[in-house]
């Protein structure tokens, strides 16, 4: 590579460069061919172009002639094509992506002056390592011709020789490129010239690279090796070339391709890679057909490396040498170069011994070289070279399958075929001997296709033989023997041999095998498969011709083996037709007498084709179906009875059969039998019998555990397509979805009629659909069910029809099942089959939304039903609320049922609902057009349940005590049914002035005995419902309205507690239980204003009037529960009462008046009669299904924690409690432990001791209750009642087990120790994670607050778990380190003291008192560190100091002065009395001097 530049032209001056010191993050650029041309612009410099001179070397008298301003164009193009030449491929290639970018840019004469240098370097990069490079270079040179056209001629022909070239690349993508771009630079029919102008220059370049004399073959750096290059372009070459011997070729051009092969320069090429060997191949086969080519490839080193390579193991140079030896030897030209036995026959035997892979490529030609040699041999010894190279076929056979086993059987028979047809025609004497021998190796030969197990294999191989036969040796005796042989084989080989026989007559049997088949049903080794197989091929002639020789259906029954189930049921079908063809009776070969026998005859029957006919009378007996379908039916076997479907035709007593089997078996049939017959026999059963099925498929649907709507559909289809009246099928799910116990199914069978109505055709919507009709009965049921409860809830005091449900009776045993079952199923069944249309059925979604909000009042619902209610809320919200066009089709459907006047109480809560989810504005709207069609009462009703206030009613006769009521009782349940909207005081006010006077007799007292009653009880339960809503503003209101108040909760809980227990009303429940929450409300609020100074006065009359008077009715109410029946009282009531046990205090309770109740075991345990009163109710109320009961009850029962162990032994022995939300058990041991908390350490003790019997079976219930730790961090399900009672159970669970290991954590560790390792497992990772957490805090929180002893600190380690107490001594400190277990308290804390001033004996009774404590006394922490400081405190009491050291606690021994002088009576330490003898040199005492000897 030669550079035409200056030292001063590089591209970079000197002072532009950076060195790598230079070089910071940020300084450096991308490079950029744009960026370099700005550069060489701004520097004034020219750079000049590189170019190679192995393609166009610069002469000294070129440089000096040349025009220097041919070398200046633009300069971004020069950057692009110096990138050209670079050593790293992509740099080329995206110099090359620049070139063409460029071409489209810059100026004419810059594209003309640059085309010069690129021509230059085109042959270098068109021959480029890189195929991208290659692609690239076609596509820029097409770019230039196309810009430039005639101008870039004169070197055209430097580069498009080596485009021609490149039409023959290894890469198609390449070959395509260049092919496309001399079509689209060259169009109509000057590709053709250019190709032909371009041949011989390109043929010389081609036999260059060849020849290995090319200078492009020269490696460059980055390009890839030498060799590797020269493969690929003399590959290259070698295509071109054979593709130029196919077309016509100059004389000259054909002599260089001869001199070629004739230099010894070609030997490289068949020494080379494989693929240059091969495209050697391909050439010299070409070559030979041009004049004089096969003398010039005879003389070279071709042939030779021909027969050498015929079993390499590369594909290409294998199959293309076999092909070049087959046209030597089509042209006589073999044995011109070879020696016949020497060369060519002993390669042919090694070939033919080898198996390797080199088979799949000279298969071709072996057969064709081998008639070739034999045409040069005598008889003699072309019949030894043919049993020299047969026995090679079978040399060194491998028994698997890992050389080319079809080319060896392919070239095995076809070499067969010839040897034999030589063989006839020049040994015809010793033919017989021959033939043996031949198939004697055929079958060895078709023996090894057995072992490779290929079905093509043995099919070629079985039938050679009789191909043989028919070609050569037809009806000779030849033939005969020779078949003879091959028929003894397959019978001698069997098993083995099975195959063999079936592909043998896998079309049909010849009549020259009907003895060899009587031989086979006679061979013990014949198979049932393989009899039938053969026996199916025979025909009518040859199976007259097997029965005349054997008993060819006893034969047949004789080997039917049932081990073999579906080959047995084919012998038995082959069976019947043999039977029926030569007439025999069947049951003379096979008994049908019990169920199995008749399904499998049935079967095989079906089996047969046209012969049915003929076999008919063999299932005339009507026995024969029936036990068929027993046997079906008792082994649910679905397969087997979709056979009887299929052939049910055949029998004319079918369905007298069916009936017979369904009544036998009570229609418990299993559903896919049933469905089997609608699907395959629908249309011919009668309707009765399809009616039957229908209502039993149907109800299997309900009955079944795992719902699959995929089998329903395919059900339904069937049902359709049988022509079924569908009414029955809507008739069955209505009544399955009312007998559906949602408790036990879990909304399963709601679940069933859902898919299968939507199943249904769309017509059929008008069957499940609730139309005005039933919608109005179902209301006037819910209303006389469920009218208290919307009275409760709901502010409808004012509705007409109050006045006929107010005076019923209570009935607390109904619940909502059926509604909610209804309900959900029209809703799912309108969101998935209907949701476009459900807007027009308005009547079904008005009553899913009475069923959803009469489900979530709690004393409607039950907890159980939670999951179904909370569904049935999801669809209301999904399918109603979210849609507002519906909600007004609802309201304008409510409004029209109120126009024919139904004032349903239903009908109110829909409205309410509809208020809560519609804006005003539309409410009005749609009130307003409907307003003329409404009377009085609908206006009435409709501006009570819609919430419009009008403040412009006047009442027609204040002085009319009726007409008063009812007006006021309107204006209090509006103003209620606002709530917080506005401020009740006023109307509070107004009645005060105009109304208490007139109804001063009436208020707040119930009656019952008059007719006019009714109106009193109403209003009187609409005002105190208003009193309710008033309490919150008690500081606005006046004396005399407090007064009010007050006398309004005392005078109607007096006149309701006249009635308590006698009375069962509606009324009656609803006036007691608006008293109640009168009472919750004002003891709430007086629980609220407790710090007010301006209601001091009023909290001081409720404290000593008012409230002990209604808190003694209540409490009295609340223990009366235990004795009354469970329906004698509201849900509502009863809910009311226990949260007023929450305001009631324990002071009151132990003063209250309540009736005597007496117990004898309490009598005789001196229980006074007041705390006999209290506890025996309690026993009762404690296990109610009721949990606000029972935990009115627990907290009862903890205002009485030392006088109830009798209490608590009663539960806790009483096993029958399974009703209860809150095991009673649970509540009884929350209150001993709460007891425990509050008792000195001895009482404790005493206490654990009696309750220890029942630990054992207390705390694993507990624990089993607990929720999972992950669970219980979450937050539960607030904002409803019965989510807060779901997840009441676990978390009462949790607390209590918190509170029975912090309070009795050695009760807790002793049942740890006794469980089992998997359980124990399980409780140390719960308490680990959820409770010892807990419990360190706790203990942490109560050193924090309790007070300790002067010369007590305790430090707390919260990280480390540990407990630090250190106790000052003045002169020392006394350290106690308590460790905290991971696992507290199933595991004991670990205590260490550092110093001890202490004997060793007392120190180790202390550690042991501490240990005692803490692991069998169920100790807490805090008095444990206290208990070790007042043993300090007491061992230090009378302590004196050491006169010497003048230290009560010596600092290197911490003991106490000891030592004791008999004069003077002091004490020493005894390290300092010893010290004190040493350095006084006497024993004396250092204050009395008297001796110590």
């Amino acid at each position: 590579m030669r550079y035409v530049v200056q030292k001063e032209d590089l591209v970079y001056s000197s002072h532009r460069t950076m060195n790598k010191h230079q070089r910071r993050k940020g300084n450096a650029q991308a490079a950029s061919s744009a960026h370099a041309a700005e550069l060489l612009a701004n520097s004034g410099h020219t750079l000049q172009i590189v170019t190679f001179g192995d393609c166009e070397p610069f002469t000294s008298t070129s440089l000096e002639n040349r025009d220097a301003d041919e070398d200046l164009f633009d300069a971004e193009i020069q950057i692009a094509l110096r990138k050209t030449i670079k050593r790293d491929s992509q740099t080329r290639e995206k110099g090359l992506k620049e070139l063409r970018r460029l071409i489209n840019e810059v100026t004419f004469d810059d594209i003309r002056k640059s085309f010069k240098h690129f021509s230059v370097l085109f042959p270098r990069l068109a021959l480029d390592a890189t195929a991208t490079v290659r692609s690239n270079v076609v596509r820029v040179l097409g770019d230039y011709i196309k810009r430039l056209q005639k101008s870039c001629e004169s070197y055209l022909k430097k580069v498009l020789p080596y485009v021609i070239l490149m039409m023959h690349d290894s890469y198609s993508q390449v070959v395509t490129e260049s092919k496309n771009m001399l079509s689209d630079c060259f169009p109509n029919g000057k590709y053709d010239i250019i190709i032909e102008m371009f041949k011989e220059q390109v043929c010389g370049i081609a036999i260059n690279f060849i020849s290995g004399q090319h200078p492009l073959l020269i490696r460059f750096e980055g390009e890839e090796a030498e060799e590797e290059r020269f493969v690929r372009l003399a590959s290259q070459s070698l295509q071109y070339l054979h593709w130029v011997c196919t077309q016509t070729l100059s004389e000259e051009q054909r002599n260089r391709i001869l001199e070629f092969f004739s230099d010894p320069a070609h030997k490289r090429l068949v020494s080379s890679s494989a693929q240059v060997v091969s495209a050697t191949m391909i050439l010299a086969n070409r070559i030979t057909t041009l004049p004089n080519g096969w003398e010039v490839i005879l003389k070279s080193a071709i042939p030779n490396a021909a027969l050498s390579h015929l079993d390499s193991i590369d594909r290409s140079v294998g199959r293309s040498s076999a092909v070049f030896i087959l046209e030597m030897a089509k042209a006589n030209m073999l044995f011109r170069v070879f020696d016949i036995d020497n060369a060519v026959v002993r390669r042919l035997l090694s070939l033919i011994s080898r198996k390797k892979n080199f088979w799949n490529h000279i298969s071709v030609m072996l057969v064709p070289v081998i008639k070739i040699v034999l045409d040069e041999k005598t008889v003699a010894e072309g019949r030894e070279l043919l049993e020299r190279i047969l026995n090679a076929f079978f040399d060194g056979m491998p028994g698997n399958v890992s050389f080319p086993n079809v080319a060896w059987v392919n070239t095995f028979a076809e070499f067969t075929e010839f040897g034999i047809w030589w063989l006839m025609n020049r040994c015809e004497n010793d033919l017989d001997d021959v033939m043996d021998e031949y198939i004697a190796k055929i079958w060895i030969a078709t023996k090894y296709t057995l072992k490779w197990n290929d079905k093509s294999l043995i099919k070629k191989m079985v039938h050679l033989p009789e191909r043989i036969f028919s070609k050569w040796f037809q009806n000779s005796q030849t033939a005969y023997r020779l078949r003879y042989e091959v028929q003894k084989r397959l019978l001698n080989d069997l098993p083995s041999s099975r195959p063999l026989i079936e592909e043998v007559f896998c079309d049909k049997v010849e009549p020259v095998w009907s003895d060899f088949i009587v031989e086979l049903l006679r061979h013990p080794h014949t198979s049932q498969k393989l009899i039938y197989n053969v026996m199916e091929k025979c025909s009518d002639d040859v199976l007259k011709h097997i029965s005349s020789q054997i008993d060819l259906c006893q034969t047949i029954s004789g080997e039917i083996d049932w081990n073999d189930e579906d080959t047995a049921l084919l012998m038995l079908m082959l069976l019947i037709k043999l039977a029926a063809k030569f007439d025999k009776p069947i049951t003379e070969f096979y008994k049908i007498d019990d169920e199995l026998t008749s399904i499998r005859f049935l079967i095989a029957f079906g089996l047969l084709d046209k012969e049915k006919c003929c076999a008919a009378h063999f299932i005339d007996d009507d026995l024969l179906l029936i036990r068929a379908m027993r046997f079906c039916v008792h082994q649910a076997d679905l397969k087997r009875w979709d056979i009887l479907m299929d052939i049910a035709a055949s029998f004319s007593y079918f369905e007298k059969a069916l009936q017979q089997v369904l009544e036998e078996n009570r229609y418990q049939i299993d559903q896919q039998l049933l469905i089997a017959v609608l699907n395959k026999r629908g249309r011919e059963n009668s309707e009765h019998l399809r009616n039957k099925l229908v209502d039993l498929i149907v109800g299997q649907f309900f009955e079944t555990e795992e719902l699959s709507p995929e089998i329903i559909n395919e059900t339904v289809e069937v049902m359709v397509s049988s022509s079924m009246d569908m009414n029955s099928v809507v008739q069955t799910i209505a009544n399955k979805i009312k007998s559906t116990n949602l408790l036990q199914s879990d909304c399963s069978g709601i679940e069933v009629a859902t898919v299968i109505a939507t199943s249904l055709p769309s017509s059929f919507a008008a069957y499940f659909i609730i139309n005005s009709t039933d919608l109005a009965n179902k209301f006037s049921a819910l209303d006389k069910k469920y009218g208290l409860e919307i009275m409760n809830a709901q502010e409808c005091l004012s509705s007409p029809i109050v006045k006929s449900l107010f005076n019923g009776n209570v009935e607390n045993n109904s619940t909502l099942l059926t509604h909610l079952s209804y309900a959900i199923f029209i809703m799912s069944y309108l969101d998935i089959a209907l949701e476009e249309q459900i807007r027009y059925y308005a009547t079904s979604c008005l009553y899913a939304i009475v069923i959803s909000s009469l489900a979530s009042t709690n004393t409607v619902c039950s907890e159980s039903l939670i999951d179904i209610r909370t569904s049935l809320n999801n669809l209301v919200n999904k399918l109603i609320l979210a849609n507002e066009h519906l909600m007004e089709n609802i309201l304008s459907e409510c409004l029209s049922l109120i126009v024919k006047g139904n004032q349903s109480l239903c009908l109110f809560v829909a409205l309410r609902f509809i208020a809560n989810g519609l804006c005003m504005e539309k409410i009005e709207a749609l009130f307003k057009a409907s307003v003329k069609n409404l009377d009085s009462f609908g206006i009435a009703f409709c501006s009570a349940a819609l919430c419009f206030q009008d403040t412009g009613k006047m009442c027609d006769d204040y002085c009319n005590p009726p007409v008063a009521m009812k007006y006021w009782t309107d204006c209090f349940e509006i103003v209620s049914s606002l709530k917080g909207s506005v401020n009740p005081l006023e109307l509070f006010a107004q009645f005060m002035i105009q109304g208490r006077s007139v109804l001063e007799e009436y208020l707040f007292t119930y009656g019952f005995e008059a007719e006019e009653d009714t109106e009193r009880n109403i209003f009187n339960c609409a005002l105190l419902r208003f009193l309710s809503r008033c309490c919150p503003y008690v500081r606005q209101m006046d004396t005399s309205m407090r007064d009010f108040l007050c006398c309004a909760l005392i005078t109607s809980l007096e006149s309701a507690n006249t009635l308590w227990g006698q009375c069962k009303s509606g009324s009656y429940m609803l006036f007691s239980d608006m008293s109640v929450r009168l009472f919750n409300e004002c003891a709430h609020m007086i629980d609220n204003t407790k710090d007010d100074v301006e209601l001091a006065s009023f909290r001081q009359d409720w404290s000593d009037f008012f409230c002990p008077t209604a808190q003694n009715i209540l409490l009295t109410w609340f223990l009366g529960l235990s004795s009354y029946q469970e329906n004698s009282h509201s849900t509502a009531v009863q809910n009311a009462l226990c949260l007023s046990i929450n305001y009631i205090t324990e002071d009151f309770i132990r003063a209250a008046s309540l009736p005597p109740v007496f117990d004898v075991e309490l009598d005789l345990l001196n229980y006074d009669e007041h705390l006999q009163s209290v506890v025996i109710p309690l026993h009762t109320l404690i296990s109610s299904p009721c949990p606000d009961v029972q935990i009115a009850s627990l907290k009862m029962l903890k205002f009485n924690q030392k006088h109830l162990p009798v209490l608590f032994t009663r539960i806790l022995d009483d096993a029958v409690m399974d009703n209860c939300i809150l095991p009673p058990k649970l509540l009884i041991w929350d209150a001993f432990i709460s007891s425990l908390s509050q008792f000195e350490l001895l009482e404790r003790v005493a206490y654990c001791s009696a309750m220890g019997p029942y630990i054992d079976q207390i705390i694993p219930n507990l624990f089993g209750l607990l929720p999972d730790p992950h669970l219980f961090k979450c937050e539960f399900l607030c904002g409803n009642y019965w989510n807060e009672i779901r997840s009441l159970l676990p978390r009462y669970a949790f607390r209590l087990f918190y509170n029975t290991c912090a309070i009795l954590p050695a009760v807790v560790r002793q049942w740890y120790i006794n469980l089992p390792r998997a359980a124990a497992t399980i409780c140390r990772s719960f308490v680990t994670k959820s409770i010892t957490p807990m419990m360190w805090k706790a203990e942490c929180d109560q050193f924090a607050s309790r007070k300790m002893p002067n010369k007590l600190k305790v430090r707390l380690l919260r990280a480390a778990r540990q407990i630090i107490a250190e106790y000052d001594l003045e002169d020392s400190i006394m350290t106690l380190t308590i460790e905290y277990p991971v696992d507290y308290p199933l595991s004991v804390p670990l205590i260490e003291d550092e110093r001890a001033i202490v004997s060793r004996e007392t120190r180790r009774k202390w550690l042991l008192q501490l240990t005692m404590f803490l692991t069998h006394q169920n100790g807490s922490i805090v008095d444990a560190v206290l208990m070790w400081a007042g043993n300090i405190e007491k061992h230090m009491e009378g302590a004196e100091d050491c006169t010497i050291c003048m230290m009560t606690v010596h600092s290197r021994t911490y003991q106490l002065p000891r030592v004791r002088c008999k004069q003077c009576k002091k004490r020493f330490h005894s390290d300092c009395l010893y010290k004190w003898f040493d350095s006084s040199n006497q024993s004396t005492c250092p204050l009395c001097r008297a001796s110590f000897r």
